[in-house]
């Protein structure tokens, strides 16, 4: 299992930036756009999460610049980017401390895979704790945030999972 994140790792390390496009454009919008309805993998879930949030921590203002040229679409009344095909969102959501990247994807692969891929490209520090038992991990994340990563339940027989970078 370790060996399986750690190999995702490396090639997201020798894929860089590259995720689903990557060409500057304008997000569409709509106001009845919903999420896709394929299960995202270990290494698209891990390169967009880190394009999107740890790339652009810790104010996010410009997140909606790293979404755009990838297949979403911004949902005007939710205020939510769902991708096009793949079951992930994102939402840049305001609290008192500062924004809050906010990933929600729905997986087939095992939470704790996850929760220490998802951990180590939000790690600042290097340090990650999991939890064994839910899959949950957290860590201190790049410019003073914190990562969270939290299995949320189960549709359908896919579990679905949140990620998130917010103000340390």
């Amino acid at each position: 299992m370790i060996r399986r994140a750690l190999f995702g790792l490396a090639v997201l390390a020798s894929l860089g930036a590259c995720a689903e496009g990557g060409a500057s454009g304008a997000v569409r919008s709509s106001a009845e756009v919903g999420p896709g309805s394929v299960p995202v993998d270990l290494l698209t879930a891990t390169t967009l999460f880190q394009r999107v949030c740890v790339d652009t921590a810790p104010g996010f203002q410009t997140a909606p610049q790293a979404i755009s040229g990838l297949p979403f679409t911004y949902n005007t009344r939710s205020e939510i980017y769902y991708h096009d095909t793949l079951n992930l969102s994102f939402k840049l959501v305001p609290s008192p401390r500062g924004t809050i990247c906010s990933m929600v994807l729905f997986s087939n692969e095992q939470a704790g895979v996850l929760a220490i891929a998802m951990g180590v490209a939000a790690s600042g520090d290097g340090n990650i704790g999991i939890d064994p038992a839910s899959g949950a991990s957290t860590a201190n994340g790049p410019a003073g945030t914190r990562f969270v990563f939290e299995q949320r339940g189960v549709s359908d027989g896919v579990a679905f999972y949140n990620a998130s970078l917010a103000p340390g």
